[in-house]
């Protein structure tokens, strides 16, 4: 997660009662509450960023093919090279209403 480009979510949109329609910002939900769930520990934001990639790493192996590793070191080599696009293409992302990855 890039944590220093995440907008400020309106109280409005951080009402548990809303149902989001984009995927991004339903996982960055998911992300607040297993950070939450590690309550006062000193690394809980690690632990639940470290939860969201083995899932993510588990669904990628299971749905991408063969391939699935490449496809994971795409993301990772976005992140490492060109950390500005990352950024915009999450920002993105978290404004729309459906996401596709690598589409900005």
């Amino acid at each position: 997660m890039f944590a220093d480009e995440r907008p400020a979510m309106p109280m409005e949109e951080n009402d548990p009662n809303i149902d989001e329609t984009n995927p991004l910002q339903k996982v960055d939900r998911l992300y607040e509450e297993l950070v939450a769930h590690y309550d006062e520990a000193e690394d809980g934001n690690l632990r639940a960023a470290a939860k969201l990639l083995l899932v993510a790493l588990e669904k990628f192996r299971e749905h991408a093919g063969a391939d699935w590793i490449g496809l994971v070191n795409e993301y990772l080599a976005l992140v490492e090279k060109d950390p500005q696009k990352a950024q915009r293409v999450m920002r993105c992302h978290r404004l729309s209403k459906t996401s596709h990855p690598f589409s900005s």
